[in-house]
């Protein structure tokens, strides 16, 4: 997963939530809203900057999809005051469209090792 900061305000990502889904639409696991950070991390970027992590779940099915949201904080500055990461900010939802699981290569057919973020 790669997260790009394409706003001018510096942000930090708070939490996340994910709808994970087998193969057949079934709901696989859901990830709740405010569940803290990524793989352990809340990164904060600066415009333009990037983050990158890797995760993954085990389907019930081969393949399934993906989608949710980060819960994000923007730091905006004051006017004649430079934009840093310290005190509050606003918070806002970086949506996360429905993006497909592929099997990972050696996975077993019975069950699918799928990209995705459960933990």
């Amino acid at each position: 997963m790669r997260i790009i900061n394409e706003g001018d305000a510096i942000v930090r990502l708070l939490g996340r939530e994910w709808r994970i889904r087998n193969a057949d639409g079934s709901l696989h696991a859901l990830v709740p809203r405010g569940s803290p950070g990524v793989v352990g991390e809340t990164p904060t970027l600066a415009p333009g900057q990037a983050f990158e992590y890797a995760s993954g779940t085990t389907l019930d099915q081969p393949g399934g999809s993906v989608e949710g949201c980060f819960q994000m904080l923007s730091h905006v500055a004051l006017e004649g005051t430079p934009d840093t990461a310290e005190g509050g900010g606003l918070p806002f939802d970086a949506a996360v469209g429905r993006f497909e699981c592929i099997v990972a290569d050696g996975a077993d057919g019975a069950r699918g090792d799928a990209g995705g973020d459960t933990g």
